[in-house]
């Protein structure tokens, strides 16, 4: 596990599905990483095998994380803004 990593959950889940999971939640009205957070963990498993994520590892705190980590003027230009 490398030191910025809170868990051996982070190792196991890529970004890409966490930017997948957390665009799923927005779409379905998540405003923030509570809500998607909670999306997370009232989702069906899965939605979030499919999407590459393991269930329960992602919680608020996993997708605070992640989130912190990208280069936010990389992932506009990824995601076409």
């Amino acid at each position: 596990m490398s030191p910025t990593r809170a868990s051996p959950a982070d190792d196991a889940t890529t970004p890409a599905a966490l930017i997948a999971a957390a665009v799923c939640a927005v779409l379905t009205g998540a405003k923030g990483f509570t809500a998607i957070g909670r999306w997370a963990a009232e989702t069906i498993t899965g939605t979030l095998t499919t999407l590459g994520v393991g269930r329960g590892a992602a919680d608020e705190a996993m997708f605070r994380r992640a989130f912190a980590r990208l280069d936010a003027d990389l992932l506009d230009k990824v995601l076409g803004a």
